[in-house]
């Protein structure tokens, strides 16, 4: 199945809520674990009753510890702050004074200071990127609908230029590597084409808010490649498009919700 990467779709002022409503199927979507709440269901929630907005709210909380804690625990491919600037944010998020910050990283208040001052600098660079993003339309596409970048899965951990390819080459792979039922036929060797397979793959047949057992995850695969399951898998784990339990007893899509 076919799904969107709702933490990169998302408007800053959705990041913060934590969700996002879709109109034509009426539905607040979790943009942290795709959880859903209907609009016009009544929630039960510890003896209260919550419309579905609400009920959405407290779902932001409960599960992720609210839209910050969530987003401050993200690595820097997604929110572009270092390790100490992020150790930084979240002693803040909690309070935390600079004097105390300092004594606490054992590091002069001076350091903080500068680090946060760092982190005000690249709101600002953000701000303006955003608009230069508004005003050239897609930043990066080119002319072409084709040279369009596909987004990446979030969560891939070993993110590099390998895994930003465009709405061509996507095609290419698709059509020279997969049949009309989008079954894989082979699995390119060359690097790239091999996890641009894999984003197909992952994208295609897999969900991001759903958890799978050994067993389903082979079936998926025997399915849908005639290339050997095991194999296919073990590339799926090792390239970061999936993860898993030590044991094995439980995968999902990396970065989706179920750890």
């Amino acid at each position: 199945m076919m799904h969107e990467n709702l933490l990169y779709k998302a408007s800053v002022d959705e990041l913060i809520d934590g969700y996002v409503y879709d109109t034509e199927t009426k539905l607040y979507r979790c943009i942290f674990c795709y959880e859903t709440r209907e609009l016009g269901i009544i929630y039960p929630y510890e003896g209260h009753l919550m419309d579905a907005r609400r009920a959405m709210c407290q779902h932001v909380q409960d599960a992720h510890n609210g839209s910050l804690q969530y987003l401050l625990s993200q690595g820097k491919s997604t929110h572009g702050l270092s390790d100490a600037q992020r150790e930084i944010m979240v002693l803040l998020a909690s309070g935390t004074t600079d004097k105390e910050i300092a004594k606490q990283l054992g590091i002069a208040p001076s350091t903080v200071r500068n680090q946060r001052f760092m982190v005000r600098e690249k709101v600002k660079q953000a701000k303006v990127l955003l608009a230069i993003n508004a005003l050239i339309g897609n930043i990066g596409s080119g002319t072409a609908a084709d040279e369009s970048l596909i987004e990446p899965i979030k969560g891939v951990k070993m993110m590099d230029e390998r895994f930003v390819f465009t709405q061509a080459e996507h095609d290419h792979v698709l059509k020279q590597f997969f049949d009309k039922d989008v079954t894989l036929t082979t699995l390119p060797a060359r690097e790239k084409r091999k996890i641009i397979a894999l984003h197909i793959i992952t994208t295609r047949y897999f969900e991001p808010n759903r958890e799978y057992t050994e067993r389903e995850v082979n079936e998926i695969l025997a399915q849908h490649s005639q290339e050997d399951h095991v194999t296919l898998r073990r590339y799926l784990i090792a390239y970061g498009f999936l993860d898993r339990l030590t044991d094995g007893s439980k995968y999902w899509v990396r970065g989706s919700t179920n750890t």
